[in-house]
């Protein structure tokens, strides 16, 4: 990944290169398609984590959050579904 990307370019970058592979039938087996696409989904959701641990790490390291909170607690409230 680069390093100036987010997640979600890198997400997209990789679903559009495994498009093109199927397209171009550069895949060995069509069936490989859907596990591979999960593959980069989980890829890119644990990136996304890490990005947003590493936001606020730097925020509280830089003193601009006003809260105390465990990064990776404050990340399961932002993603936290319901």
């Amino acid at each position: 990944m680069n390093k100036n990307m987010t997640a979600v370019e890198w997400y997209a970058d990789s679903q559009s290169q495994l498009l093109m592979k199927l397209l171009k039938k550069e895949l060995e087996n069509e069936n490989e398609y859907p596990n591979m696409a999960r593959a980069i989904k989980a890829e890119a959701l644990e990136m996304e984590r890490k990005q947003i641990i590493d936001s606020y790490n730097t925020g509280y390291l830089d003193s601009e959050c006003n809260h105390i909170n465990d990064a990776d607690q404050h990340y399961h409230q932002l993603t936290q579904k319901g």
